[in-house]
């Protein structure tokens, strides 16, 4: 029995703290000031974003309803303007709309032809020359086709009044 004593008390003192350590040096906490502070890598020189213009709405029956950049508008114009050697000034633009497509294909989807499967935000334009429609989807990096089998957008995105 007195050997299991020494025993627990040889654990039990193996356990106490030991008085004779030195505590270690504790560690201050830098200071911040506006020189110490250094800029990420993507923040430097870092051009300013312009909001590009938007394209104003028309007179008619079937108005602009939506904002759809001005350069887009105008690519588009130029592109359907060559498609069918007609004039720009004879279009009539009955949609313009900012959207969102329910995947890469926006809402334009060729048979054997695999999309990225995330909503794309973007634009539908529709064209009238001659009583004859045709629609433009386009996305918000700028990427447009002439969409022949049209699929509805997910949903149309709203417009702040202007």
């Amino acid at each position: 029995m007195a050997a299991r004593m020494m025993v627990l008390v040889g654990l039990l003192s193996a356990c106490a703290p030991d008085t004779n350590l030195e505590l270690a040096p504790t560690l201050e906490t830098p200071t911040l000031t506006q020189e110490s502070i250094q800029p990420t890598p993507d923040r430097l020189n870092r051009p300013s974003t312009k909001i590009p213009e938007r394209v104003p709405p028309t007179q008619g029956l079937s108005p602009v309803t939506g904002e759809v950049p001005i350069g887009l508008m105008d690519q588009i114009m130029a592109d359907l303007e060559e498609r069918i050697g007609v004039s720009a000034d004879t279009f009539s633009v009955l949609q313009a709309q900012a959207v969102v497509w329910n995947d890469g294909s926006l809402g334009c989807p060729e048979p054997g032809q695999f999309y990225t499967q995330a909503t794309v935000n973007g634009y539908q334009v529709i064209i009238e020359v001659n009583d004859k429609q045709y629609d433009y989807h386009a996305s918000d990096s700028g990427y447009f086709i002439l969409c022949e089998n049209s699929l509805l957008p997910l949903v149309p995105q709203e417009t702040p009044d202007a």
